[in-house]
């Protein structure tokens, strides 16, 4: 379950605010399994995942995962409401000089290594529109990338190459036999890229950019999991493609 960290809110239930005080909250949760720890970093300029695993040097450098890309015109967002509810984390915020209001939806899902994050925009104006750049960052050089006939494309990158997305998902082989699958939901594809940026890989998605009306809310959804090297294979992939398509959106999103 998530517990809420220093500087964080106490969880109030299913209902409640957690606060609005000054300083960067997190919110941490194990499931009692395979040793990862995922923190949720709530009140932050882009709200994101990390992870740390039991078998991992305390200098070793944490993925940190879907976090939201702040615009140039938005300083920070204002979180408005966290609340905790079974094994979600919920927060919403605000943002100056925006009519976008935004809603990170952290779902914990069966298995301690899966977790799914539904982004969530709704418009106060009367027309407006949006492209959200979300943004994941490993200690990896290497990617494995679809490729026709369902294959995988083993890619080892420098910082001169700047590779797009053709699916909606993307594999990082990392350390201590994991491997590292991000997936957008087939409907919320829109594009992707990934690169090494200061020695790290680094993974964006588009998200949203069509009009969006007022009091419309549009909702896309990421997942991110950790396997097993031993396990993978493009037919894991596939299935677990094939399971996120298959799922539906929570109704308490």
């Amino acid at each position: 379950m998530w517990q809420f960290q220093s500087n964080s809110a106490p969880d109030r239930g299913d209902a409640g605010k957690a606060g609005t005080e000054p300083g960067q909250g997190t919110c941490t949760a194990d499931w009692g399994g395979d040793g990862i720890t995922w923190t949720a970093h709530f009140r932050d300029t882009a709200p994101r995942l990390s992870v740390r695993f039991i078998d991992q040097g305390v200098d070793e450098a944490q993925p940190e995962l879907l976090a939201w890309q702040p615009q140039a015109e938005l300083v920070s967002l204002e979180t408005d409401d966290v609340y905790v509810r079974g094994d979600d984390l919920i927060a919403s915020y605000s943002a100056p000089n925006s009519p976008f209001r935004r809603q990170f939806y952290w779902r914990h899902l069966p298995g301690p290594q899966s977790m799914e994050t539904i982004f969530s925009l709704q418009n106060q104006e009367l027309h407006g529109a949006l492209v959200a750049r979300i943004r994941s960052r490993l200690p990896a050089t290497q990617a494995w990338l679809s490729s026709q006939g369902g294959q995988f494309l083993p890619m080892t990158l420098d910082s001169r190459q700047h590779l797009s997305i053709s699916d909606g998902w993307i594999a990082v082989p990392l350390r201590h036999g994991r491997i590292y699958l991000e997936q957008l939901h087939p409907t919320d594809f829109r594009s992707g890229s990934v690169c090494v940026r200061d020695g790290r890989l680094e993974i964006v998605w588009e998200l949203f950019g069509d009009p969006i009306e007022k009091g419309v809310i549009r909702r896309a959804r990421a997942r991110a999991e950790f396997l097993s090297s031993i396990d993978f294979s493009p037919q894991l992939v596939a299935q677990r493609r094939e399971q996120f398509a298959a799922s539906p959106i929570p109704l308490t999103a």
